[in-house]
C-alpha cells in the first residue's frame, strides 16, 4: 500500500516538478550513489526511507534545480539531502490527504555516505530510472512503543 504512496511522490517530483520521464524497474545492483535517510514519525509508529541515487541522476537534477551539470561533492550531498525531503516530504502530504494516515513529522534528512562499490539493492526496494539513471528508495516500517 505505501509502495503505491511512494510511487505518486516520487512521479510528482520527477514529472511534475522536474519534467522527466521515468519508469519502475526492478534494480538488482546499484553502484556511485549517494545514501540518504529520511523518516516519517507518528505517535504509534516510524516509518524510515532510505533513497540511494546514483551520481548520474543527480547531476541530471543538479542542472535542473541548480544549472549546475557537474556539482561538487559538498553540493550532491546537499542535494541528495533535498531530494529525500521533497520525495518524502510529499508522501506525508499524500499519506495524510488520503485518510491513510494520522498527522505525522518528517525528520530531517540525513546523509548517510557516499557508495562507490556495486552494492545488492534489497528486493523490496523501488527502483526508478531516468533513461539509464537509477535510484532506489528502501522503506521499512517500526511500531512505536507507547
Amino acid at each position: 500500500m505505501v509502495n503505491n504512496y511512494v510511487e505518486q511522490a516520487v512521479e510528482n517530483f520527477l514529472m511534475h516538478t522536474l519534467g522527466l520521464a521515468y519508469s519502475f524497474r526492478d534494480i538488482e545492483k546499484i553502484s556511485n550513489v549517494y545514501v540518504t535517510k529520511i523518516a516519517l514519525k507518528s505517535s504509534k509508529q516510524v516509518e524510515e526511507f532510505k533513497l540511494s541515487i546514483s551520481q548520474e541522476l543527480l547531476n541530471t537534477i543538479s542542472n535542473l534545480l541548480l544549472f549546475e551539470a557537474d556539482p561538487d561533492f559538498e553540493s550532491s550531498v546537499d542535494l541528495a539531502c533535498e531530494v529525500a525531503n521533497l520525495i518524502i516530504g510529499n508522501l506525508k502530504v499524500i499519506l495524510e490527504e488520503s485518510g491513510e494516515s494520522e498527522q505525522m513529522e518528517l525528520t530531517p534528512p540525513e546523509f548517510l555516505g557516499f557508495v562507490e562499490e556495486e552494492i545488492k539493492v534489497d528486493d523490496e526496494s523501488i527502483g526508478i530510472a531516468v533513461d539509464d539513471k537509477v535510484m532506489s528508495i528502501a522503506y521499512e516500517r517500526a511500531l512505536v512503543e507507547v
